[in-house]
């Protein structure tokens, strides 16, 4: 079993309050989950207005077939975030058993 992860981190210039923040939070999140059919949540600055992390996670048998979906993934986030993304964490890991 495969297990594709992205983290990002966004900066939300115009956000002057916990609520605006988290309505584009929630904005994407539900975007991206009608879109791609994967797990999302927020995962860190939580207490920041400006700023707030976000991690997405898919589960496949096909290492190069989870690279594409993130990579699809991140070409949708760069084009639909109305914030800027400022760090990328991405990665593909095998868990399980190789026999």
């Amino acid at each position: 079993m495969y297990i594709g992860i992205i983290e990002i981190s966004m900066h939300i210039p115009y956000a002057a309050s916990l609520k605006q923040k988290r309505s584009v939070v929630k904005s994407l999140i539900g975007k991206v989950q009608s879109h791609f059919k994967l797990s999302v949540a927020e995962t860190g600055d939580n207490d920041l207005w400006q700023r707030a992390k976000i991690g997405f996670a898919i589960v496949g048998n096909d290492a190069a077939f989870l690279d594409a979906r993130l990579q699809k993934l991140m070409n949708y986030l760069e084009d639909n975030a109305e914030a800027e993304i400022t760090d990328v964490f991405k990665t593909v890991e095998f868990y399980g058993d190789e026999t």
